[in-house]
């Protein structure tokens, strides 16, 4: 099992900052020790410069991931060398494959070292939700397409198919589990003997999102910390807003070495954003002002990103809105829009989601909270009925805006002005990603909120 470092004596830091233009890439580690100060101060652009085994950077180059973005560049080698890492990038930076990356690379290490190998869970992934538990369930198999058998991930969604199979999934001993908190355990907690084996193979501990897990999981993460995890092993925790909480911090790492992806990274450095006021032609009646809203948004997916793909955001709880804009398009010509509803099924949003990103639709409409972490109200009702939802902490929602991966989006659209800017600044990074250009418009109704005008 991969060494694991423990609590130290507190040390003078380790500090490396690089600045790229208006960007700002800072690695402080308090420690002494010489290797690791070398890792921090290596300067990494490659894929072939990390030491990572031939298969996955076979899979690496075959996704047609060119260079490691800055995130991957300095957590790669950091995770390599077995240390916790407490890393904050913005999403869209790479952060999942930053994680996804040393845990194969250790499974596949361990393997080939080790001549009496014992089959079992070597890393667990905690997310927020169950839409993002199946993404990063997808990122692992494309990183791992080589090495499939070796490197077997299931992802513990807690949907009703999902139980049925349950037994039948932890049988083949998946070297990765991805989940929530909750539904792992309890997975573990129908499958004891099963679960038992872990506190002997488990290496590594990934939490997804760790200001999300924290706000609406933390007891759960106490308990599958508690009852089924071993007393070592190494931990990776990744947010775009991860100093927002301590608490999960203190409780999983160990004298963390601290990377901030701050400023300008390669995506927000390429989105354009603008703004159209509705209300720059003169007076109006809010209704009025609503069709000039509708019409802006027509001509902008219409015409300015004809063929591209857009997603279309407008405020919690506003989805009646988004069901007249849908009617709006549908009715204009633009038939292959589709509305993302927080009271569709689990597996018919992962659909829609997975459609899209095909190019089946080329405009999304949908909320900041359309994909909470909770089920919709017909799972909830038929889970109560079987006694198998625990009751979730109800003042948590998880953004769409946060950890689903939307590929090749053109443009997205605020029909709403967001409520926070940190959700404005979420919603613009669904575009923009992996290096690509992105268009950021948000429509006003300028004297409706001069407040929230101003911040944007």
């Amino acid at each position: 099992m991969p060494k694991t470092f423990q609590s130290q004596k507190k040390a003078a830091t380790n500090t490396t900052v690089d600045e790229v233009g208006t960007s700002r890439v800072t690695v402080s580690s308090e420690t002494n020790d010489n290797e690791m100060s070398r890792i921090l101060n290596q300067q990494i652009s490659n894929w072939s410069d990390m030491g990572l085994e031939k298969r996955i950077l076979s899979a690496i180059y075959k996704l047609g991931f060119e260079n490691p973005t800055r995130i991957q560049q300095r957590c790669i080698p950091v995770a390599m060398a077995g240390r916790d890492i407490l890393g904050k990038a913005v999403t869209g930076s790479g952060k999942t494959a930053a994680y996804v990356i040393p845990a194969i690379q250790a499974i596949l290490s361990e393997r080939s070292s080790t001549s009496r190998y014992e089959e079992g869970v070597r890393a667990i992934i905690l997310v927020p939700t169950k839409e993002l538990c199946v993404q990063v369930q997808q990122q692992v198999r494309e990183l791992a397409q080589h090495c499939a058998s070796e490197c077997l991930c299931y992802a513990i969604t807690g949907d009703a198919k999902d139980r049925d199979l349950r037994g039948i999934k932890l049988q083949e001993n998946p070297a990765i589990i991805v989940g929530t908190a909750r539904h792992i355990i309890e997975a573990f907690d129908h499958e004891s003997s099963y679960s038992e084996r872990v506190k002997q193979t488990l290496s590594m501990l990934v939490v997804d999102e760790g200001d999300l897990v924290v706000s609406g999981q933390l007891d759960h993460v106490k308990k599958l910390i508690d009852k089924y995890l071993p007393s070592s092993f190494q931990c990776i925790m990744m947010s775009a807003t991860i100093d927002s909480d301590k608490r999960l911090h203190e409780l999983l790492l160990k004298n963390p070495v601290q990377i901030a992806i701050e400023g300008e990274t390669e995506e927000e450095g390429r989105v354009m954003q603008y703004h159209l006021d509705a209300w720059q032609h003169g007076p109006g009646t809010s209704d009025n002002k609503t069709i000039d809203k509708l019409l802006y948004m027509y001509y902008l997916i219409a015409y300015k990103f004809k063929g591209g793909r857009v997603i279309i955001f407008v405020n919690r709880g506003e989805m009646v809105r988004g069901n007249l804009i849908q009617l709006v398009l549908k009715s204009m010509g633009i038939a292959d829009s589709v509305l993302l509803s927080e009271e569709f099924p689990l597996v018919s949003r992962i659909d829609i989601i997975d459609q899209f990103n095909k190019g089946k639709y080329t405009a999304l409409i949908t909320s900041d909270s359309c994909l909470e972490g909770n089920a919709s109200k017909r799972e909830k009702k038929q889970n109560a009925r079987s006694d198998r939802l625990e009751k979730e902490t109800s003042s948590v929602l998880v953004d769409m805006s946060r950890g689903i991966d939307f590929k090749k989006v053109a443009a997205v659209i605020n029909f709403d002005v967001p409520q926070t800017v940190e959700s404005y600044t979420h919603r613009i990074g669904r575009t923009a990603r992996a290096g690509q250009l992105g268009v950021a418009i948000t429509i006003l109704c300028g004297n409706a909120d001069p407040d929230k005008k101003e911040n944007i």
